[in-house]
Order: C-alpha cells, then sequence, then structure tokens
C-alpha cells in the first residue's frame, strides 16, 4: 500500500480560548477514570509553552506497540467519551481500528498520491449512484461462506473519535462478520481485500484509492497558537523562487515520507554554493585586506590558489561537508537544542532513533553542539533513500524504502530536515524593494 491522500495531512487544531478549563478538567476526569478502569496508560503533556494548559494524551493499544492519542480539544474530549473507546484497538501502520468483541474493522481511505485526483468522498458519490445503500454505505457481501463483509461510506461515530486526521474523515472501508483473531492477521486480511477492491476501481473508474497509513512523520498534529498570538505584517523579506517552490513542494508532499524528505534535503542543497564556501571565502577575503597583498606578484597570487587548493584537498566541496558548513552557517547550537528539546522529538532521538540510521545526536550531553552530528545524521538518511552505496564507496548502504518500517519511522527527521530548510530561506531573504 503507498500513502494516500488528496488533502493535508497535517490535522489543524486551533486553540479555543473560549473553551472553559473547569469544563475540560471535569472532562479529563471522567476520561482518566475509564482509562483507569480499563487498564489504559496515560499522561498529561504540555506542547505549547507553559502558559498553556497541559492536554491530556492516552497511549491506545495498537498491536504490539501502542499509539499516542492526544485530547486537544473539548469537543475530542466529549466525541471520546461518547464512545467505548476502552472496547478499541488502533491499526498499525494504517489509521483504523479494531474491535475485537463487536467482530469488525475499519481503516481509513484515502487518494494515493500526492494531489492526485478528486478527494474520497467525491469518488464515494460516483460510486454510489448506482448502488444500494445501507446505513449510508456501500455493502458487499461474499458468495460464500468465507471472507468478511466489506462496506466502503463515511467514517463511523468510533472512527471519527479515535481517527482524527481530516484527510480520514471522508471514507472508509469496513470489515464486518469473520474478523480473524489477532493485529497481524487483520492487517493481512484489510490489505488483502482491499487491494483486489481499490484495483477493480483504478480499471474501471480511473479512481486510484489505498488505505491510509499512519503519519509518524509528523510529530503530533499540528496546532495553531491561540488567535492573539497569530499577528500578520506586512511582508518586508522576499525569498528565491527555486527553493521556495521546493519548500512549498515538500509541504504538498503529505503522506510520501521519502519525498518529502528529499524535497527539504534539495532546498538546504540549493544553497550549497552560497553557504559552504564561505570558509574558503572568508580565508581569501582575508588575504585580500593584507596590505601587503599586489595583485601584480606571482606569490600573493598563489596563496589564493593554495587556499582554494587546500579546500578541495580537504574535501571542502564534497556533499557532506557542504551540508555541514551549510547548516552551521544558517543555525546556531542553541536554535537546534531548542528544536530538539520538544518532548516527542527529545524521547525519539533519545531511544528510537536506530529505527532509522544509527547516527545518535547526543542530546544528553547539554554543552555539545549538535550542528554537526545533525548534519552527518540528515546525509546518511539522504544517502539511505537514494544511493545503494555510501559517496565513499566504503560499501553498501541499506536502502530506505516505502512502506518499510524505517519509512514509517521517519517523522521526526523530517521535521529537522524542514527546520534546517526554513532556517536556509531565513538566512538568505533579502528585503523587499
Amino acid at each position: 500500500m503507498t500513502e494516500a491522500s488528496s488533502e493535508p495531512d497535517d490535522e489543524l487544531e486551533l486553540d479555543d480560548a473560549d473553551e472553559s478549563s473547569p469544563e475540560r478538567e471535569e472532562l479529563y476526569a471522567k476520561v482518566v477514570a475509564r482509562c483507569d478502569a480499563a487498564g489504559l496508560k496515560y499522561s498529561y503533556e504540555q506542547y505549547e509553552g507553559e502558559d498553556e494548559e497541559p492536554d491530556l494524551v492516552i497511549d491506545m493499544p495498537a498491536g504490539r506497540d501502542s499509539i499516542r492519542l492526544p485530547l486537544y480539544t473539548v469537543d475530542a474530549v466529549q466525541n471520546l467519551l461518547d464512545i467505548e473507546f476502552e472496547k478499541f484497538r488502533l491499526i498499525e501502520p494504517y489509521e483504523g481500528v479494531i474491535r475485537y468483541d463487536a467482530g469488525f474493522a475499519e481503516v481509513g481511505v484515502g487518494v494515493t498520491g500526492v494531489r492526485a485526483g478528486p478527494p474520497p468522498s467525491r469518488i464515494f458519490e460516483r460510486l454510489s449512484q448506482g448502488s444500494e445503500l445501507v446505513d449510508g454505505r456501500i455493502v458487499l457481501s461474499p458468495d460464500g461462506e468465507h471472507g468478511p463483509t466489506i462496506s466502503l461510506g463515511p467514517p463511523s461515530d468510533e472512527f471519527s473519535a479515535l481517527i482524527r486526521f481530516g484527510r480520514s474523515r471522508h471514507l472508509t472501508v469496513r470489515f464486518e462478520n469473520g474478523l480473524p483473531h489477532g493485529h497481524d492477521e487483520v492487517v493481512s486480511m484489510a490489505e488483502r481485500y482491499s487491494n483486489a477492491l481499490f484495483f477493480q476501481l483504478d480499471i474501471q473508474a480511473n479512481a486510484a484509492l489505498s488505505l491510509n497509513r499512519r503519519l509518524r512523520r509528523r510529530i503530533g498534529a499540528i496546532r495553531l497558537r491561540r488567535r492573539a498570538d497569530i499577528t500578520l505584517e506586512y511582508p518586508r523579506y522576499e525569498y528565491d523562487t527555486a527553493p521556495m517552490s521546493l519548500y512549498w513542494y515538500a509541504r504538498g508532499a503529505a503522506g510520501l515520507p521519502l519525498l518529502q524528505f528529499l524535497a527539504y534535503y534539495q532546498v538546504v542543497e540549493y544553497f550549497f554554493p552560497l553557504y559552504s564556501r564561505a570558509e574558503a571565502q572568508r580565508r581569501i577575503r582575508s588575504i585580500l585586506k593584507d596590505p601587503s597583498f599586489r595583485v601584480d606578484r606571482e606569490s600573493d597570487i598563489g596563496r589564493i590558489v593554495s587556499c582554494i587548493r587546500e579546500s578541495r584537498a580537504s574535501g571542502f566541496f564534497d556533499e557532506r561537508t557542504q551540508l555541514r558548513a551549510t547548516i552551521n552557517e544558517v543555525t546556531n547550537a542553541d536554535e537546534i537544542r531548542s528544536m530538539l528539546s520538544r518532548q516527542e522529538l527529545r524521547e525519539f532521538y533519545e531511544k528510537d532513533y536506530k529505527k532509522v540510521v544509527a547516527t545518535k545526536l547526543p542530546i544528553g550531553n547539554v554543552s555539545a553542539d549538535l550542528r554537526n552530528e545533525v548534519a552527518e545524521r540528515l546525509y546518511n538518511i539522504r544517502c539511505k533513500i537514494v544511493h545503494t552505496k555510501s559517496d565513499g564507496g566504503e560499501g553498501e548502504v541499506e536502502l530506505l524504502l516505502p512502506e518499510s518500517p524505517e519509512e514509517q519511522h521517519l517523522g521526526a527527521d523530517i521535521e529537522l530536515m524542514a527546520f534546517v530548510a526554513r532556517a536556509c530561506l531565513i538566512a538568505s531573504g533579502s528585503p523587499i524593494h
């Protein structure tokens, strides 16, 4: 299955300044009581600043692991309380839910590719015109005793409460009757039947649908700040069109982690000639400023030539070094550390970083300048995506493939790559005249 979405994958939640804290606390207490009774783990976490109240986050079981379910708003908490959320299990790696006691599984459906074709809701409208709907869904029953009943249609209330990404609200595929036991068996069944069903749609209706994968690339939903914190001013800086085009392409590559990482990397790569040669430029500038320097003296010209030759010999213009030099030019150690101090990023780079590449970021060393390690990690990921061998020819590099476990854990590194890309754009901005 490929990552699927024709809509933004990020759920934009606007903190409602009018929501009363007592109401949310009362609802939180009800959720906590039910979690305690069911043995579900939960925590209170603060994401946006010390002046905001912490959010309740539930660890929902999903296969052999768990998936964090943050409850940002009163509506989100109330929707959860309206269902028997304790009896559900989430699906990994797809956006879906299982309820074994009721015998059904439901998985989100999206359009394959980036901005490809009409949204799922419009495709469903076309399909439903020639179909008999049952409770608003197209229902397909097996010919014999084997196989689950499959239905396609709008998401259930349970799905909407537990899976809140905007791109999953419009269409789901549901499997009932004959649901196998065990998470992996349910996932295998959903893949087999949905592949067959969606292949029919592709041939007959030119509609490319697939199961929505759960995005690990985005660490938590993107939350807009409170209205009072959003202030627009007249643009004062402009940015080069080419890297901005790459940046917006990366932002739009929702659901395709490898493509998105490479697009952000290309933003930074665009600035290699500008920033990676800064050291050589400083050295040459220093020579030229020397009062004794004479342009007609061979030895002085030789000093400049030697400076350039030494830079080349030291690998100054090799891509790994250019990336490192660019990151050092557009960021500082404190900015990198502040960005990596976000709880979920910090936890990933302390515990799970090896799930993508082995390069470690020594976050625990509070005095360490992390920029060189950040450059090394991002470069190694780039090589795993585009190469079969390292640039130095030192041996095979294990490929980072679509739909692989490594890809599903790429979220933190995409956040980091995007941070560096934005830093490059900001540093290169020039006043608008």
